[in-house]
């Protein structure tokens, strides 16, 4: 049964892989292996340049820190000459809109802006706390007809 078994088995090709052609896989790995860099010592420092180290980190935090005030200012400043520009232009587009508006359309637009700035007048001038503080008055204030009903007959007989 041996000899059946080694019989089936002779025309298996045995050992590397080789791809149409000729090309052996064996050598081409080879030839794409790259070199590994060997890394550089450090030298042992001194403690001359050990204090040169500390006073060159203490003056980057310094000047960190003296970029983020300067850039929390210059933010402020942006912010406020981005309002102006912003309501300069919203006032050119305006004044561009309005030439094609007949009169009862300009009448609703300004009564639209009207009351756009009242409510964030309003947002602006309560806190969430003072907001929600007045919801629940009101909702104390409504009656039981308000109440969101029970639903289900579970615990009802």
């Amino acid at each position: 049964m041996a000899s059946i078994n080694e019989d089936a088995y002779e025309s298996i090709q045995t050992g590397k892989l080789s791809l149409k052609g000729g090309l052996d896989l064996g050598s081409k790995l080879k030839k794409d292996k790259k070199k590994k860099k060997k890394k550089k010592k450090k030298k042992k420092s001194s403690s001359k340049e050990k204090e040169i180290d500390i006073k060159f980190e203490q003056t980057e935090e310094q000047e960190s820190k003296s970029r983020k005030r300067s850039r929390e200012e210059s933010e402020k400043e942006g912010d406020e000459s981005k309002k102006r520009i912003v309501e300069d232009s919203s006032q050119e587009e305006e004044e561009e809109e309005e030439e094609y508006l007949t009169a009862a359309q300009r009448r609703f637009l300004k009564v639209q802006k009207k009351r756009e700035k009242d409510l964030l007048s309003n947002m602006i001038s309560k806190t969430h706390r003072e907001r929600i503080n007045e919801f629940n008055d009101k909702l104390a204030s409504l009656s039981e007809h308000h109440d969101v009903p029970k639903v289900g007959n579970a615990g009802m007989g």
